[in-house]
């Protein structure tokens, strides 16, 4: 039987999202310092109408082709599901803006901003082909060509920061970029849909009600729990913006990006789903339980040292990615990275592969419920730290929410679901490490070392005494996670 290195897929992904999310970065780098802090205020909430949107009226359909398409016994089923769903995008794309069209004035006064009648048409223009284009990389990794989504990301994110670059040059207002950027995510919108026409043949324009009632009996739920996680995540800025000004929305908004720390659990996620997808269908428990734990230890492994570096040294990082002027506030970037090593992997990985996308409903409502409640108990003792621990907290509930419905559907304990004592002493040899570094760090601040000099030698000193401890266990992992390909087509 043919094997299938999960590792080596990984890696591909891997290197196309961090391609994407290292542009991301400089992107908002460049932004940070064009925009005032009212600017980035208002382009952050440009960024939550737009994703809120995104996730509300696509109905998860994007996110369905996964699961779908690992359950395909043909390359015609294949066919007649992307076909469906591609036409289903395209008429809610249409729909969605417009909805928002009609309803735009409403948003406007909710937010309290008339420069977003500015960027009306940018936005919905945005919202629109990005429900076209949110599927190319869902279709090429379940049919095992993630060379294609490197491609694709690599174009993408180089025309976004160009956009970037341009934008600092010529000084452009957060007008002018926005109607830019709604220019790119038109044009690759419809240059997704020739690259799919070219891979899978001529689109079905027939629409499969059965089959479509299936998809959205799967989607719908998944669409809502997305969206009630969206919500939470932004439910931070919206308060903000309805409670203290739009100062504190763009300041709040840099210092909790979380940076593309976690790329690996994404890559993870996006190769492993339809393999444990399959393995499900099998009711082949065990494979599923290795697997999932074997992509949970490679994905801590990968990030725990990086977000020990950014804690130790915060002040550092955050002078050099978005300029001093966000300083007073660095227990947020601190905080919000510590929910970084909550996000190791995607906790609702067993209930959205076994199709259980009712219960990822009920865990986002909870999730939503619990971090609006610590909203309202924390930020008038604590401000806006108090809205990133709630954040934190919630997390951390609703991943032992979601670990407890996973120990149901494979039959086992959660012991034996997750890899606590691997994960335990991961974490020990890092805070050994940090703790050594700290008292490093200020002996070469006292000898008169430059801070981003501070950063490298403190980084590279960490990656050494990491890698020397943990390199063999590391390649260990990389050839356990070849397997049969159990993918006939």
């Amino acid at each position: 039987m043919r094997k299938l290195d999960l590792f080596k897929n990984t890696v591909v992904i891997f290197y196309a999202q961090f391609i994407s999310l290292a542009a991301g970065i400089l992107h908002f780098m460049i932004l940070a310092r064009v925009f005032s802090k009212s600017e980035y205020g208002s382009f952050s909430q440009m960024v939550t109408i737009t994703t809120l949107s995104y996730v509300f009226f696509s109905l998860s359909l994007p996110n369905s082709v996964q699961y779908f398409l690992a359950k395909a016994n043909t390359k015609l089923d294949q066919k007649k599901i992307i076909s469906q769903i591609l036409m289903l995008c395209t008429f809610l794309g249409i729909f969605s803006i417009l909805t928002l069209y009609t309803f735009f004035p409403f948003i406007i006064d909710f937010l309290d901003n008339p420069l977003l009648e500015e960027v009306k048409i940018p936005i919905l223009v945005i919202i629109g082909f990005q429900m076209i284009s949110a599927n190319f990389e869902f279709i090429f990794i379940t049919l095992n060509k993630a060379k294609k989504v490197v491609y694709q990301k690599t174009i993408y994110a180089t025309l976004k920061l160009l956009i970037g670059v341009v934008t600092y040059i010529f000084s452009w207002s957060f007008i002018t970029f926005a109607y830019a950027f709604s220019i790119l995510e038109l044009l690759f919108g419809i240059f997704v849909i020739f690259v799919v026409r070219k891979e899978v043949g001529k689109i079905i324009l027939i629409f499969d009600k059965l089959l479509i009632k299936e998809i959205l009996i799967f989607s719908i739920p998944l669409m809502l729990s997305m969206l009630v996680g969206t919500i939470n995540n932004e439910f931070g800025k919206l308060f903000i913006s309805k409670n203290f000004g739009l100062e504190q929305v763009g300041e709040y908004t840099i210092l909790s990006k979380e940076l593309p720390i976690n790329i690996v659990a994404v890559a993870l996620t996006s190769v492993l789903l339809p393999e444990i997808a399959r393995s499900i269908k099998r009711k082949d428990n065990i494979t599923t339980i290795n697997l999932w734990k074997k992509s949970v230890e490679i994905s801590y492994m990968a990030v725990i040292w990086i977000i020990g570096i950014l804690i130790l040294m915060a002040p550092e990082v955050i002078t050099f990615l978005y300029s001093d002027k966000y300083l007073n506030n660095i227990s947020i970037f601190i905080v919000i990275n510590i929910v970084l090593l909550m996000r190791i992997t995607y906790f609702g990985m067993i209930l959205r592969a076994s199709g259980n996308t009712k219960a990822i409903l009920i865990c986002a409502l909870i999730m939503l419920a619990t971090n609006i409640s610590l909203v309202y108990l924390l930020s008038p003792i604590l401000g806006l730290i108090g809205i990133t621990i709630a954040l934190l907290l919630s997390t951390i509930i609703i991943n032992f929410i979601q670990l407890f419905l996973s120990t149901k559907i494979l039959e086992c304990t959660l012991k034996q679901v997750f890899p606590w004592s691997k994960v335990f002493k991961i974490t020990l040899v890092n805070l050994l490490i940090g703790l050594s570094l700290y008292f490093l760090k200020d002996l070469l601040y006292q000898v008169g070392v430059h801070y981003f000099l501070n950063i490298v030698i403190i980084s590279l000193i960490w990656l050494t005494v990491y890698l020397s401890i943990y390199y063999k266990r590391f390649l260990l992992l990389r050839r356990e996670m070849i397997i049969d390909d159990n993918n006939n087509l």
